[in-house]
């Protein structure tokens, strides 16, 4: 027991840090044992050395069929990385294979001089994975600029001393408990100390934040007479000027908006503002959605994209009459008012989510058959009776009786010419 150690593995989240006791003395010749247990907690299978050499030359100077490109002096140090390998025994080679899966930040440095121990962070090279909070405050406790730490993480403590009769110092590991891990551990303060006299510290937060302004460059926008268009790596954001609203005092129900993968239509009454515009990158139409600030008269289209990635543009091409109205030659279909409200105040949201073809304009009814016939009727009837209307009258000026057979035969042959000529 006394040969043993201990160690802290730190796992990402909220599970409680644990304190780990390793039984065996741990020196540089025996140090693979140690990064076997590691591996084995993240779960990993252990290392096949078969073939392994070929495959470490190549990820450390490249493959063969790079030779014939290279100079002198570089195919030099090949042979020279050719022939370490070479006389590399198995052990080796898989604590080499191991340490690449691996990466190491030295906290502490050990000194044999001041008697001050090594304090190491072991985490796999990842970038997927929680986030390791409480590992990365570590970090920063120690002096170090804001370092990505995913998973779990270990803790490890070395020490260097000499022996009686010996020349060179002996390195090995030691305890490190879960008492070394409180903010007011003397080795945080003497790490970050020894960063700061050095310059070391300066130096890597001046990189840090120079990378941090190189990542966040502004991603690309615009603007024009109808709206402005900004982004973020998972939305689009467009926000129509104010102006058209304003000027019929727009609700909900008189715009219409409608979303599909590569389109975006827009139209506020009878006129349409967006005609079918063709969008530079695909979007979620499940994802999208509208809202109008009636107090601000102010649409604002939300885009989210199918592929989180920078668009260059808002539009795949350019469109001539995308920032011009035009009347509408049919009459209005779409929103009815009954989208879901995302805001209790002014604030009133389209229908989350509208997917399907943008709308079509309606084709123009025929009329029917009998509307064209019903007047062609209606003046033959009228004829007509004006015609037995004289009749009538030209009977009573003759005085014909109604019951005579003769003045009967005499009408029934009067009407009857009457309709043959006209």
């Amino acid at each position: 027991m006394a040969d043993g150690f201990f160690y802290v593995a730190i796992p990402a989240g909220n599970e409680a840090m644990r304190q780990v006791y390793f039984p065996f003395q741990v020196t540089e010749l025996n140090d693979l044992c140690f990064v076997r247990a590691l591996r084995a907690e993240l779960g990993k299978q252990a290392i096949v050395t078969d073939g392994l050499r070929q495959k470490l030359f190549e990820e450390l100077v490249g493959s063969s069929q790079n030779k014939v490109a290279a100079k002198k002096d570089f195919l030099q140090e090949q042979d020279k990385v050719r022939d370490a390998l070479q006389k590399a025994d198995s052990d080796q080679l898989e604590l080499l294979a191991s340490m690449r899966t691996f990466k190491v930040i030295v906290l502490r440095d050990p000194s044999q001089d001041s008697a001050k121990k090594g304090v190491f962070l072991f985490h796999e090279d990842t970038e997927e994975g929680p986030a390791n909070e409480r590992a990365m405050s570590l970090c920063l406790a120690a002096g170090f600029p804001p370092k990505d730490i995913r998973g779990t993480c270990f803790l490890s403590q070395t020490e260097e001393f000499l022996e009686r009769d010996c020349v060179n110092p002996i390195w090995r590991r030691c305890d490190f408990t879960l008492k070394d891990c409180s903010n007011d551990a003397q080795w945080f303060k003497d790490a970050r100390c020894l960063r700061d006299a050095s310059g070391l510290k300066q130096k890597e937060d001046a990189a840090w934040f120079s990378s941090l302004q190189n990542s966040e460059a502004p991603l690309a926008d615009g603007d024009s007479d109808l709206y402005a268009w900004t982004q973020t790596q998972d939305e689009v954001e467009v926000v129509f000027h104010p102006g058209p609203f304003a000027g019929i005092r727009a609700t909900k129900k008189d715009i219409d908006v409608k979303f599909s993968r590569r389109s975006l239509y827009v139209r506020l009454r009878g006129r349409i503002l967006c005609p079918q515009i063709d969008l530079a990158g695909e979007v979620d139409p499940e994802n999208s959605f509208w809202t109008f600030d009636r107090a601000r008269m102010e649409l604002q289209v939300t885009l989210s994209k199918a592929k989180a990635a920078e668009w260059k543009t808002f539009l795949k091409a350019k469109v001539s009459n995308a920032t011009s109205f035009k009347e509408e030659a049919a009459p209005k279909t779409g929103v009815t008012g009954d989208e879901p409200v995302v805001d209790a105040g002014d604030v009133e949201a389209g229908a989350p989510g509208t997917t399907g073809d943008l709308p079509q304009l309606p084709a123009p009814r025929r009329r029917g058959r009998w509307r064209s016939v019903f007047p062609v009727l209606l003046l033959y009837y009228v004829l007509l009776l004006l015609a037995w209307l004289a009749w009538h009258f030209t009977r009573k000026q003759r005085g014909i009786s109604q019951g005579s057979e003769g003045g009967h035969a005499k009408t029934v042959q009067w009407i009857w010419n009457w309709r043959e000529n006209l």
